[in-house]
């Protein structure tokens, strides 16, 4: 869902969540959401800078046990960073280098601790 200032009023994304979602603001101005479906895969939702409408889920693949995080960087590729926890408990993250361009998955972390 998100809050629709042209017309006042919540407006349906589409899709079915499995976690919390994570918002990333980029410093183009588009803004991205970030959710486990219910396939367990990652997947993006983004607005380009001045549109009012969302393009659609696209699954960037992954299999997800938790909530994703992630974090936009000021100006420069990659434009974000999004960090899961795999089926092994073990941290993964995968940077963002452009529009949907998102490298392949990278351990981070040993069994998780915390």
């Amino acid at each position: 869902m998100t809050y629709n200032f042209d017309q006042p009023g919540w407006r349906n994304l589409g899709g079915i969540a499995n976690s919390d979602i994570a918002v990333v603001p980029l410093y183009d101005g588009s803004l991205e959401f970030l959710v486990r479906g219910t396939t367990n895969n990652l997947y993006v939702n983004r607005r380009a800078p001045g549109a009012t409408n969302f393009i659609g889920y696209v699954n960037i693949g992954g299999t997800l046990t938790g909530n994703p995080g992630a974090g936009g960087y000021d100006g420069r590729d990659p434009s974000s960073t999004v960090f899961v926890r795999g089926t092994t408990q073990r941290l993964f993250i995968k940077f963002q280098r452009s529009n949907f361009d998102f490298t392949e998955y990278i351990a981070v972390s040993s069994i998780a601790t915390a």
